[in-house]
């Protein structure tokens, strides 16, 4: 058991985000929690005796400059920071920005940063600087908000929204990225050629993931927009009667599970058994595919 109330010994923080996650280490299973400030994170780890390992990595204010969804690569920040979890370490997947020696990151840039578990004294420990994934080589303008990461079967998996730099489909798109999950300070993420990137289907706005052994869900809507309302001027705040666009869940198979259902994140086990009996969600087969998420065309076998 690990303290109730986890915190900084030396400060008070002022935690807008926060992302969990489960470690299975050598030493047993440990806690995981990455708490987001404006200007930095801070990854708490739960110790054997009940206390918290900390390791902060400080970034760039994050821009609160109010932007259109279209705009979304341009924010410079993801509201969530994916976490996988390997056999002495973490993957953190999150977008921000880094100033060093007078030059400040891309906008647009994801970031990987590896976080290392020492067995013996529980402390956490990271590299300089997070790298880069390269997108630009992957042929990927920027990323949108939701970021959603985990391991499986000794693979690095990131769910993210990919706005393509040449895009001939519509873009932005929902994409898995996926390369083999480090074994060092991660140096390999860095390339390329190490990365395979799978478009899943067009949109990917405000995804909510989950992975249950085999089979990854996945839940987005196409569209920025949520809501449409027909506004007469000059306006007048109680005439106006928003219509709902209805988030309706689909694949580039079916398009089925219509109708507004109020279906949200507390919901997922009801999701599955409609994907399985409707085949109604986006729903990735990861079983048995050690080799089958290296490229495109193995993958698609497992898009149900």
């Amino acid at each position: 058991m690990v303290d109730k109330f986890l915190s900084l010994p030396s400060e008070k923080q002022r935690v807008f985000g926060l992302d969990v996650e489960r470690f299975r280490t050598a030493l047993g299973e440990r806690p995981v929690v990455v708490t987001a400030e404006r200007d930095r994170l801070t990854v708490f780890c739960g110790a054997a005796d009940g206390s918290w390992r900390t390791l902060q990595r400080e970034h760039d204010a994050l821009d609160r400059t109010p932007r259109r969804p279209e705009n979304a690569r341009a924010f410079g920040w993801s509201r969530q920071i994916g976490i996988a979890a390997g056999r002495d370490r973490l993957v953190l997947a999150y977008r921000r920005r880094f100033t060093r020696a007078g030059q400040t990151s891309n906008r647009r840039e994801l970031w990987v940063d590896v976080v290392r578990f020492d067995e013996a004294t529980q402390a956490l420990a990271g590299g300089a600087l997070p790298r880069a994934l390269p997108r630009s080589a992957l042929g990927i303008d920027g990323f949108g908000p939701c970021l959603w990461a985990d391991q499986f079967e000794n693979r690095l998996l990131i769910l993210a929204q990919a706005f393509f730099a040449n895009p001939i489909r519509p873009s932005p798109a929902l994409v898995l990225l996926s390369a083999q999950f480090p074994e060092d300070d991660g140096s390999e993420l860095a390339l390329a050629k190490n990365w395979n990137v799978v478009r899943l289907d067009s949109g990917g706005w405000d995804f909510g993931a989950r992975r249950e052994q085999a089979q990854l869900l996945v839940v987005h809507r196409r569209t920025a927009p949520t809501y449409a309302a027909d506004m007469r001027l000059p306006i007048d705040p109680f005439s106006v009667q928003p219509r709902r666009r209805c988030p309706t869940i689909r694949t580039p198979r079916a398009r089925s599970l219509t109708g507004c259902r109020r279906e949200t994140s507390s919901s997922w086990r009801r999701l599955f058994q409609m994907a399985r009996s409707a085949r109604s969600t986006t729903v990735c087969r990861l079983a048995s595919c050690r080799r089958s998420i290296v490229s495109t065309r193995s993958l698609s076998r497992w898009i149900a």
